[in-house]
């Protein structure tokens, strides 16, 4: 979704400094979003069931849905490039398989024939897809952009911050509700300013983990 929103700004907004704009828009929007989410989900479970954390967004879903049928421009699509459905089901498969690996491999006494298959199932699939898309005219995702030095670096970095950040935050959320006993709102609020803390102060580090 975050590509896609990306590229209707790119053909939505022909002017430079408009579209300059739309994309500090688009990201400001984010971060307001990651700071309120948990706190209106933790609102949310402690008043209604917890069904209505996905609920809420049927609305929001509605309203862009509609917003973009009336506003968004019309592009015609090019019929010179082709979708790849091969490439897309290899894709899913090798999301799909490495993210099941790696929950498996954090349940307590799990069998290892599980994880080790899915993160078999998904390199394989991976590996496919990187070579697939190699050899296709019109790529799903071009692969000579990582020979990039600085696009790779970006790439990473991204990664590993945005991995790191979500872990923590689900793990400091875990023990604020769990071990301390905090309500869903106290405990999501603490967890997610606990994890910008640690990110801008080193020292916590060793508070948290002590």
């Amino acid at each position: 979704m975050m590509p896609a929103t990306l590229a209707l700004l790119r053909v939505s907004f022909t002017d430079e400094r408009e579209r300059n704009f739309a994309i500090a828009l688009w990201g400001s929007i984010s971060v307001v979003g990651i700071a309120l989410g948990p706190i209106i989900s933790g609102f949310l479970l402690s008043h209604f069931w917890w069904g209505s954390v996905f609920l809420i967004n049927v609305p929001v879903v509605v309203a862009t849905f509609i917003s973009a049928l009336l506003l968004a421009p019309r592009i015609a699509p090019d019929k010179s490039r082709k979708w790849d459905f091969v490439s897309s089901v290899l894709a899913l498969v090798a999301l799909a398989a490495l993210v099941e690996a790696i929950k498996e491999t954090a349940h307590p006494g799990q069998s290892w024939s599980i994880p080790s298959a899915a993160a078999v199932i998904g390199l394989i699939a991976s590996g496919t897809f990187v070579r697939r898309q190699s050899r296709l005219t019109d790529p799903m995702l071009n692969i000579a952009l990582f020979r990039n030095p600085a696009f790779l670096s970006g790439t990473i970095a991204a990664a590993a911050v945005t991995f790191a950040f979500a872990g923590l935050q689900l793990a400091i959320t875990q023990r604020f509700r769990l071990v301390a006993g905090f309500p869903p709102p106290t405990g999501r609020d603490a967890g997610v300013q606990c994890c910008h803390r640690i990110i801008a102060d080193r020292d916590d580090w060793r508070r948290i983990s002590a």
